[in-house]
């Protein structure tokens, strides 16, 4: 099941909700074809298992024409990040081999996390703003992990049963300013406004049997810079999951997986990838879908 947050207007005016999409590129509005489901992802994600089910049904009897009322065109809607408002997004970094290499860093001897900001989230096709303070904006492809429930030391045989789903990440990244901060901790380098596409949905454990065999792909206006199996990250996810969970993790958390080597400031023919004013950034997985974000001068 592919879970999205999505912007509805109605009469001039908009309202959020939760939805699943459908065979046919059509959604269905969950809020809207029963009163159980909140129109909120990290509400609807607090209802769990049972949660999750009810909007299964309400998927599967949509596809047989009922709740007709409540399907869309999924071009008909704006989707938003399908996780807009996260209690915790925690960033993975320094995680795949040859971006180690490539970058110059030391092997770590635990995976290296950061936080980051629920107002730099920005959805699919929402344009990522280029700063005034940065002549080198790069792309970041990752992929994040969804946590579907509140859980705490979380063995590593058991990682995969907390999370919910998985969607798209472009961890959007200022160099010079990564360059100036380096020594003292990376902060406003990855924090900037709209700086943290995610989208385009949550696509739920059941629907991806093999997690960590997903690829992902990194493109600036077509041009294909990353690519790599999520089999070659140094700490895989039941590592992340399991150390991260020595604190508390609740429903809706976001955890992402790092991102593989190829990024434009790294690469010899890089200059001409880093993105622009007129850049049209993408992250890909056959597994999730494609992630697109238009940048625009701030």
């Amino acid at each position: 099941m592919k879970l999205v947050t999505m912007e509805i207007t109605e009469g001039g005016k908009g309202r959020e909700s939760i939805g699943a999409v459908l065979p046919g590129e059509r959604v269905l509005d969950l809020a809207a074809a029963s009163a159980a489901i909140p129109p909120d992802m990290v509400m609807f994600l607090e209802t769990g298992r049972p949660g999750l089910d009810a909007a299964r049904k309400l998927a599967e009897e949509a596809g047989k024409g009922r709740h007709a009322s409540s399907v869309r065109p999924l071009a008909g809607v704006k989707l938003k990040a399908p996780v807009p408002r996260p209690r915790k997004f925690i960033h993975a970094g320094r995680n795949f081999h040859a971006h180690l290499a490539e970058s110059g860093s030391k092997m770590p001897k635990q995976i290296p996390l950061a936080a980051r900001f629920s107002s730099t989230i920005i959805g699919p096709d929402e344009p990522i703003l280029y700063p005034k303070i940065t002549t080198q904006w790069d792309s970041e492809a990752e992929i994040v992990m969804v946590i579907g429930q509140r859980c705490k030391y979380v063995p590593r045989e058991k990682a995969f049963d907390v999370i919910m789903g998985y969607t798209l990440y472009n961890d959007v990244t200022a160099r010079d300013i990564q360059n100036d901060e380096a020594r003292g901790g990376l902060f406003l380098c990855k924090t900037l406004d709209t700086s943290n596409p995610l989208g385009p949905w949550i696509v739920t454990s059941d629907e991806i049997p093999d997690p960590q065999g997903m690829e992902i792909i990194g493109k600036v206006n077509g041009f294909e810079l990353q690519r790599q199996s999520l089999r070659t990250m140094i700490f895989d996810i039941p590592h992340i999951i399991s150390h991260l969970s020595n604190m508390t993790l609740e429903p809706g958390d976001l955890v992402s997986t790092g991102t593989p080597e190829g990024c434009a400031i790294f690469r010899p023919d890089g200059e001409p990838h880093l993105l622009r004013p007129g850049s049209v950034a993408e992250v890909s997985s056959p597994q999730i879908g494609v992630l697109r974000n238009p940048v625009v001068a701030e």
